[in-house]
């Protein structure tokens, strides 16, 4: 349904979801940060002993990006 966003995110102000977004960039810079941190603090990471080998931000954009226009290009990029 949000395409594994958090629901508040659809409520930050000017916000366009995956483009060259600065609103959109801010609030997930902060958002991945606080889950690597979660994730690092239980010692999920495999250099840690833990199971998670890798993590991804972008799951197949290169399927959704042309819907995004010019915005896409400079965002994945």
């Amino acid at each position: 349904m949000n395409s594994g966003f958090p629901l508040w995110l659809h409520f930050v102000p000017r916000i366009q979801f995956q483009t060259d977004n600065e609103p959109f960039k801010a609030e997930m810079k902060r958002f991945t940060a606080k889950i690597v941190d979660m994730m690092k603090h239980e010692k999920l990471y495999a250099s840690q002993g833990g199971p998670i080998v890798l993590t991804q931000i972008e799951n197949e954009y290169g399927n959704i990006d042309s819907a995004y226009g010019s915005a896409a290009k400079t965002y994945i990029g």
